[in-house]
Order: C-alpha cells, then structure tokens, then sequence
C-alpha cells in the first residue's frame, strides 16, 4: 500500500494544487478567459491523467490480454461483485448533488436557490443519459446490454455536467450526459486497443470525459457561438467571455463584460457575507440560551 500511498500524496499534495491554481487560483488559464463550473477538466482530467499515468507504468494484470494482443475472456477479471459496484456507483451519484450543487458557492437569494435546484436537475438527468447511451451502445455492439459499462456510463455522464450543470436545458444535460457515457464506452475500446489495463474505466471516465463536457458541441448554445459573456450566464459557466472565438484566438471580452463579471462577484460575496452573519448571530444567541 505504500506506493499508493505516496502516489496519493504527490498527487493530492503538489500535482492538484498546482493545477486547481492554473484557474481557480487566478493562473493562466483563468486569465484567458477559460472557465469549468465545478471541476469537470480541472478536477477530473487530472485524475484521469494520473490513472493513465499509474496504469502505464504498474502494466496489465497477468493474463489480462493473449498474444495477440486483444483482452483475454473477462471471466477473470469482471467485477466481483456488481450489486456492491452498483451501491458504489448510486453512492457517488448522490455525492455529486452536493459536488455540482455546492459549486453553486451561495444560497443566500432566491436566484441561488433556484440555480442550485437546477444544477440538481441537470445533474441527474445527465447521469440518466449516460446509462442510456451506454445501454444502447452496448446492446448493439455486443448484443446485450452490459451493467458494468452502464455504470460507468453514469459516471461519464455525471462528469461532462459538471463543466457547465447550471447553464443547459434539461434536454441539453441528457445529450451532454449521453456523449459522456459514449466517450467512456469508446474509450475503453481505444485502451484495450493500447493494452492499457483500466481495472475500473477511471480513465475513459476522468481523462476522456471532460473535454466533451467543457465544450459541448451545440448543447442549446446559437450557431457560431454565442451567448455574450454577462448575458445571465454566471462567471464559472462553460463558456467563457468570446465563446465564439475560434480556439487558438486571441480576443478579449469587451469592457462592459467585465464590468458585469465584477458586478456579479460583488453581489455573491455579499451574500456569502450576510449568510455567514447570520450563522454567527444564531450561534451566540444559542449560547445565550
């Protein structure tokens, strides 16, 4: 246990850090304009890299793929148990109410309540779509539907909405679910084809999901681009200020959506402010009795 033990510590201890202040931090990616709402690049592209990383250099499991190169039969090697990788599964599902909904940073207003009610909503609707996506894709790949892939099917999906849970339609966090269930099913393909042994698809799930949930390809965003940066879309939305810029351009968000980028931190602050003021009068008027 030890060298996962030092291999959690470099990776929690200097390699996340270092990352999560590439953008929450106010580092570079931050001051291009990127944005992830919740840590669906940020937080799970790194553990996704890590995985790959750590998968690379432990090698496959004696057996795991013949000669030739293709994965051995998966009697072996399936999960043990798949009710306990269901309860596993349903449990980080719940997790993630609180993951995404939490990012909202603020209930003090009627309008941050909502958004959190929504952020739930768009939550598990993406989840759903990813263990449909899967389901299907199974099905008609190997003839039936495979609950292990499903599973992981709803971690993908639950992984693309984290990027943006707050700005799609309903229907949209289907489709964004959907794409991130099809991602991991493929993407395990791509590492049986690479001879990667991935014991439990955190790969496909943490490295391959998220750039197909930071930028959803026409999920209920216009043709070309664009909401306007400040247009009701919070700052830590997925589409950053001049989303319809091509990728590798360099132009800046015009001054007013700054202005309205301030505007809107300051009244979130305040609210934390006035929450956290009245945590404090509760608790003293209770030592008070």
């Amino acid at each position: 246990l030890w060298p996962f033990f030092l291999f959690a510590a470099l990776l929690s201890g200097i390699i996340y850090p270092i990352v999560m202040g590439w953008q929450w931090g106010g580092g570079w990616l931050a001051a291009k304009g990127f944005s992830d709402f919740a840590g669906s690049t940020l937080v799970h592209s790194t553990g996704g890299s890590a995985a790959l990383a750590g998968a690379i250099l432990l090698g496959s499991r004696t057996g795991r793929f013949t000669k030739s190169g293709t994965p051995a039969p998966v009697k072996p090697f399936a999960a043990s148990s798949i009710p306990l990788v269901t309860v596993g599964v349903f449990i980080l599902w719940l997790g993630w109410f609180g993951f995404n909904g939490g990012s909202q940073l603020a209930m003090g207003t009627a309008d941050d309540a909502i958004a959190v009610s929504k952020i739930f909503i768009n939550t598990n609707l993406a989840a759903c779509g990813g263990v449909m996506a899967a389901a299907v894709l199974t099905r008609l790949m190997i003839g039936k539907t495979d609950v292990i892939q499903m599973l992981n099917g709803a971690i993908g999906g639950l992984v693309a909405i984290t990027a943006e849970p707050l700005m799609p339609s309903p229907l949209a966090a289907i489709l964004i679910g959907a794409v991130g269930g099809m991602i991991v099913i493929f993407g395990t393909k791509l590492l049986f084809y690479y001879k990667v042994d991935d014991v439990v698809g955190a790969i496909p799930a943490g490295g391959g999901v998220p750039p197909g949930g930071a930028i959803p390809p026409g999920a209920g965003v216009p043709t070309g681009g664009a909401i306007p940066p400040g247009a009701g879309v919070p700052p830590g939305g997925a589409i950053p200020p001049g989303a319809g810029v091509p990728p590798g351009g360099a132009t800046l968000a015009p001054s007013w959506a700054d202005a309205e980028v301030t505007r809107y931190d300051i009244e979130n602050n305040v609210n934390i402010i006035n929450a956290n003021e009245n945590r404090v009068i509760f608790f003293l008027k209770s030592l008070g009795g």
